[in-house]
């Protein structure tokens, strides 16, 4: 094989690799190619980097899905509610599934108290409702047994009973005491499909995608006898049959997807404003080195948001000039050269060395564009680079600190 050509192998792999960390990253992004039941990743994400036959293993996801034991129920606008049970038995199921919810997992890490489900009831109002969490995330709710109207359940922010109260006085448009039917998973499971729903190959093949990324799969499983004996006997009792893609396809889309989302969520960045970024290098097991670069701002309504940049492979040795490169086409992948607002890195010598060869060719291309466009520099952007906006990473600074009291 020439050099060109491996080069372009090459490359082609790291995109790979770059969109199925992000997708995998970003997997519960709600975009309208997402059914409701979308699994949603925890903080914990774990994946696979698939190249030919060869799979490098990542710690960074973790899939998972609520007990059959445990009752499902569908409420307005299509929302799944997982319902609290009142058995002794079920209870520790839902709890054990609900401390690995996105949301349980968030409050432990801001350090705020768990929502006590099922809590001493001293008003009367409890008994036209009925407690859950939403699925995926795990989102806690009480709803109201006549109509399913869904509330913020009252031990998340200790608010009392008093939205509950309102909602029966002059909310509910029912009087009855009826309940949502309750189902379990599995019965939802062998329930009878409903009238044949018409998809595009587009729909399809995404869903085909997420299947592969959640599941964590080789590429080539998509031309595997067994699984396109499976998607034809499941397709035996319509009058179209799918259109089974191959593994080059899957990898296309993969890129394609991911630049999507890349493109919604950066659609949220505001015209005037500012990102911070965050890098850091690591080597997998199998001693291949990356650079992974996540951006961080606020949305003109002070909301917070973080997207992965980038996430590169870094050849040879890990000097700071290497890293600043990377860094920098990343900056010019996304147009954020000129919207940095400082960079979060660990206290490695050749981490100072890339923000200062970074700062260097920022103030180059800064004194270019003024001396081609003959117009005032960005006089923020100057006074970043000149006071140097290298952040340290506090808990490495703390780990080092603790390190040399052990010594």
């Amino acid at each position: 094989m020439s050099s060109k050509n491996f080069s372009f192998l090459s490359s082609s792999v790291h995109a790979i690799n770059e969109a199925l960390l992000f997708i995998m990253a970003h997997q519960s992004y709600p975009l309208d190619l997402c059914s409701q039941d979308t699994i949603a990743p925890s903080s914990s994400i774990s994946q696979v980097f698939t190249d030919g036959d060869n799979q490098t293993e990542v710690n960074t996801c973790s899939i998972f899905s609520p007990p059959p034991e445990l009752d499902s129920l569908r409420l307005s606008k299509g929302r799944k509610i997982i319902q609290y049970p009142t058995e002794q038995e079920k209870i520790h199921i839902f709890k054990e599934w609900w401390n690995t919810t996105t949301w349980a997992e968030k409050r432990r890490e801001a350090k705020k108290p768990l929502v006590r489900f099922n809590p001493k009831r001293h008003s009367s109002v409890w008994d036209k409702f009925h407690e859950g969490a939403q699925f995926p995330d795990g989102t806690p709710y009480v709803f109201c047994v006549s109509c399913s109207h869904l509330l913020q359940h009252p031990s998340t922010e200790h608010t009392g009973t008093s939205s509950m109260a309102y909602h029966v006085r002059k909310g509910c448009p029912k009087k009855s005491s009826s309940v949502p039917s309750k189902r379990t998973v599995a019965q939802m499971l062998s329930e009878k499909p409903g009238p044949t729903t018409i998809y595009t190959e587009q729909e399809f093949l995404d869903q085909v995608l997420r299947f592969i990324v959640a599941c964590r799969l080789p590429f080539r499983t998509v031309e595997h006898v067994q699984f396109k004996r499976m998607i034809n006997l499941a397709a035996a009792g319509s009058s179209r049959r799918p259109h089974i893609p191959n593994r080059k396809q899957i990898q296309e889309r993969l890129i394609e997807l991911s630049d999507e989302i890349h493109t919604q969520l950066l659609s949220r960045f505001p015209a005037t404003g500012r990102m911070s970024i965050a890098l850091d290098c690591w080597t997998s097991p199998d001693q291949k080195a990356f650079l992974a670069l996540t951006g961080y701002f606020l949305t003109d309504d002070l909301d917070y948001h973080e997207i992965i940049l980038g996430f590169r492979p870094v050849s040879g040795s890990h000097t700071g000039e290497t890293l600043a490169a990377i860094v920098l086409s990343v900056l010019h992948k996304h147009n954020l050269c000129h919207r940095l607002l400082g960079v979060t890195t660990d206290n490695a010598s050749n981490n100072s060395t890339m923000f200062s060869s970074l700062t260097e060719q920022l103030r180059d291309e800064l004194d270019t564009n003024i001396q081609i466009q003959d117009t005032i520099a960005d006089p923020e952007l100057s006074k970043i680079l000149r006071n140097q906006h290298h952040i340290p990473c506090l808990a490495h600074v703390i780990q080092l600190c603790v390190n040399l009291l052990y010594e």
